[in-house]
């Protein structure tokens, strides 16, 4: 079977100097879809970030290649209009310009808010700060039940090992500060439909079932009208990990932070590669009683076993609080990362190395930025405005250093923090709330940190 492999990648524009966002989409779309020669670039729902839909390719070298010329075309098209893209969420606060052009911009607050348009307002400004990777890849013929019992189960590995930062708006949200924010607070008192991973499915008619449920409770907030008709079809009514995309023949998993090109490549490479070891090497996955992957290669071998739902749970909310510090979450990664492994062709595998550089260290792209501190952060503190912005343009550095040169991201995961190019303070930071459009945690006074200063070069 010919599997492809397909990219969205959303960028957020900030101002290269001061490192604070900027509303410049609809400046730097038309230079960059120029330069690159083809319209890859589409807007977003805020004026601050743009996303990439790669060219879909059955070859992971092939959609590297394409998505790094896509990147490269943007960061020229930046250079021309004096705007800094980075492929991270947004380590500081910003009230999002919105779009008014599309029905679905101005009807999702009422939407994520159930109702309630002004705290959906808060949500949504919330969500527009979570830069993400959604990777489709083609529906297995005759088994996509399977296939997507199968992308349930994998689900930590997608948002664990692809975290970039812990700080969203100002806030330490542990190591997969994304997967927490969308999973645990913007979507957490809406109908589990509507924005989490959900239990294993039984056959394609429980895939409808689910659209037809997140649907019907969209419809029934925004209301029966031409402009809802057209703003929420059933297979974009969900903002949950998956979503089966039979219009384009994908299933895309949702579930990974936008990263470092070498990382995206690296979750490409994790999902082809299980497939691959599922799909093309004559096994079959079913669900067992388990709470981790088991296989029997002595009196079945051409058994995967997945762990049952609630022990995907249990890993989920351990991989959020915890990552790769947990026990049981970094054996469960390390299994799945070694099945991708023996999925892949020789020549693939080695798009993995970056995920084997962090289950041998314990640490992600998102450890090695809070290390940096030298603080122990707990859930809801904050660094300051200044500190924020600073991260924002070290990681357009990062960015930018694995776009030249991949092999320093490698270093970077090896070295730890050491390996960070310093953070640009260049006033003195003071410890105060930055304002918040969602308070996730109340600020608690804590006792003075000392004073960051940046590394020698």
């Amino acid at each position: 079977m010919r599997r492809t492999l397909g990219l969205e990648i959303e960028l957020l524009l900030t101002d290269p100097v001061s490192g604070r966002l900027v509303d410049e989409a609809d400046w730097i779309l038309p230079v960059v879809n120029e330069e690159s020669g083809a319209k890859r670039f589409v807007p977003e729902a805020g004026y601050d970030m743009v996303e990439l839909n790669s060219k879909p390719s059955d070859s992971l070298a092939t959609l590297d290649a394409s998505v790094r010329a896509d990147l490269a075309a943007l960061e020229q098209a930046g250079g021309y209009t004096g705007v800094m893209t980075i492929p991270a969420s947004s380590a500081e606060h910003h009230d999002h310009a919105k779009r008014g052009d599309k029905a679905r911009y101005f009807l999702n607050p009422s939407v994520f808010g159930n109702g309630d348009a002004l705290r959906g307002y808060e949500l949504v400004n919330a969500y527009g700060s979570c830069a993400g990777t959604h990777l489709h890849i083609s529906q297995e013929p005759g088994r996509v039940p399977e296939q997507h019992k199968l992308m349930t189960a994998i689900d930590p590995a997608g948002f664990v090992l692809l975290s970039a930062s812990p700080f969203i708006h100002g806030q330490y949200l542990g190591p997969a500060a994304r997967t927490s924010l969308i999973r645990n607070h913007i979507f957490k008192e809406a109908p589990s439909v509507i924005g989490q991973l959900q239990p294993y499915i039984k056959d394609l008619e429980d895939i409808a079932a689910r659209s037809d449920e997140a649907h019907a409770h969209i419809k029934g907030i925004v209301g029966e009208h031409p402009e809802a008709d057209e703003a929420y079809k059933k297979d974009n009514s969900s903002w949950g990990p998956l979503r089966v995309r039979d219009g384009i023949g994908t299933i895309e998993a949702r579930n990974g932070d936008a990263n470092l090109s070498s990382l995206v490549m690296a979750h490409a490479a994790l999902y082809k590669g299980v497939m691959q070891y599922v799909f093309d090497q004559g096994r079959k996955a079913v669900v067992g009683n388990n709470t981790s992957l088991t296989t029997h290669p002595k009196t079945n071998p051409d058994l995967l076993v997945l762990p049952y739902f609630r022990g995907v749970q249990g890993l989920e909310q351990a991989g959020i609080k915890r990552g790769l510090e947990s026990e049981s979450v970094h054996d469960y990664i390390s299994k799945i990362v070694g099945m991708a492994y023996e999925g892949l062709s020789e020549e693939e595998r080695a798009y993995l190395q970056p995920y084997q550089i962090m289950l041998t260290g314990r640490q992600t792209l998102a450890d090695v930025i809070s290390d940096q501190f030298g603080r122990d952060f707990q859930m809801g503190d904050r660094i300051s405005e200044v500190e924020a912005r600073a991260l924002m343009l070290q990681f357009s550095e990062l960015y930018r250093q694995d776009l030249e040169n991949p092999a320093a991201t490698l270093e970077l995961l090896e070295y730890g923090c050491e390996a960070l190019p310093p953070l640009r303070v260049e006033q003195p930071i003071t410890y105060v709330p930055m304002p918040s459009s969602m308070p996730i945690a109340p600020y608690q006074v804590r006792s003075p940190a000392p004073q960051s200063q940046p590394r020698a070069a």
